[in-house]
């Protein structure tokens, strides 16, 4: 049985995401994780049971030391055999993933969204998240440092072409990612 978590923060607000989410406040955040340390008690306290972690957000990676101690917490709890993360392009460095991977973490699902540099400029995650080439660079970094390293892309945004679609996929799969998800 999975466990969701979502946490809610992000750096900046995509206008296409339809999930809850807010500008990253870390008083605010800080007050979030310790809620969500006491809702993990009172689960635990009432019986529930889970074997799986999926965190979602937001970027739930914003405080990572936060999410290590609240993954740790659960692991004490119940028999987790996996957890999954979420996190965009700019989180993509050993300062971030090694917690992640120092505490059970075994798929990795980053929010790309598109390699094009026009459309990531018109849906405003050029400047927050990096062009075409500093993401793929990220990309390949990491690879094979997660059981499962998901990218996470999305298609129909506005003046996006199949051929933009077809180039982006190429360059996933030169690249050799475990799975690419389509929204």
């Amino acid at each position: 049985v999975p466990l969701y978590i979502h946490i809610p923060f992000c750096e900046s607000l995509c206008p296409f995401c339809p999930f809850h989410r807010i500008i990253f406040d870390k008083s605010l955040a800080s007050e979030y994780f310790h809620s969500l340390t006491l809702e993990v008690d009172r689960l635990h306290h009432l019986g529930f049971k889970f074997n799986q972690v999926y965190v979602g957000g937001g970027t739930p990676t914003t405080m990572v030391k936060e999410l290590v101690i609240l993954l740790h917490k659960i692991q004490s709890y119940w028999p987790i055999k996996d957890i999954s993360v979420e996190t965009n392009p700019n989180h993509l460095s050993m300062n971030i993933l090694q917690p992640l991977k120092d505490v059970g973490v075994t798929r990795l699902s980053v929010g790309v969204q598109s390699l094009d540099d026009e459309t990531l400029k018109r849906i405003g995650r050029y400047d927050a998240y990096g062009g075409r080439d500093e993401i793929i660079h990220r990309l390949g970094n990491i690879q094979g440092q997660f059981e499962t390293f998901d990218v996470d892309m999305i298609f129909n945004l506005p003046q996006q072409t199949e051929q933009g679609i077809k180039n982006d996929i190429a360059a996933l799969k030169a690249l050799a990612i475990d799975q690419i998800t389509y929204y």
